[in-house]
């Protein structure tokens, strides 16, 4: 076995470490560490590690953080935060403490989403797909009802006390028994 350490003696405070069948410690109890990249500060080392799950084919990048979080830096003209992954799962590009599942902002001018199709086929375009399970377990689908929302956008400000707040929107309501084929709902404005 061949492991490579630089920097401190210790494997929790290296600057970089590559192991032979990695470590655990990183992460949760199922990850291996095989690789880590890390600086100590007043005594806490932070940066990152690269590793796989022990229970199944997938590689991992975790971080070595007070807080947990993931950010991502390009250069132009100086260094600048283009994307966050918190420490609750949260995804923000442009904003550094996003809120919600998926934030994307910008400070000056429009931010835009684009769903592009190139295909031939006349049937074929983007799709944006809102989509609801009566299942509290994420992947179990179960059968929506009469009533049930199943999608909304909703357009929103910030009122004179600078929060959020909701205006006008878009609701799917399903109106109807679904079928194995069919699922009955309308647009609500």
């Amino acid at each position: 076995s061949a492991s490579i350490s630089i920097g401190y003696s210790s494997a929790e405070g290296e600057a970089l470490n590559i192991r032979d069948g990695g470590h655990t410690g990183h992460g949760a109890s199922n990850t291996v560490s095989l690789a880590s990249f890390g600086e100590s500060v007043s005594g806490n080392t932070a940066g990152v590690w690269m590793g796989s799950m022990t229970n199944e084919n997938t590689g991992v990048i975790g971080t070595r953080t007070g807080s947990g979080n993931l950010a991502f830096q390009t250069y132009s003209g100086g260094w600048a935060e283009r994307m966050r992954l918190t420490n609750t799962g949260n995804l923000g590009i442009g904003i550094t403490a996003p809120t919600k599942n998926f934030e994307v902002a910008k400070g000056s001018g429009e931010t835009e989403m684009m769903l592009s199709c190139f295909s031939t086929t006349d049937a074929h375009g983007p799709i944006l797909i809102l989509r609801k399970s009566s299942s509290n377990t994420v992947g179990t689908y179960a059968e929506t009802t009469s009533g049930d929302c199943l999608g909304k956008i909703w357009f929103a400000g910030c009122d004179t006390g600078g929060s959020e707040e909701h205006g006008s929107g878009i609701s799917g309501y399903q109106t109807g028994s679904a079928t194995v084929s069919y699922l009955p709902s309308d647009l609500r404005f």
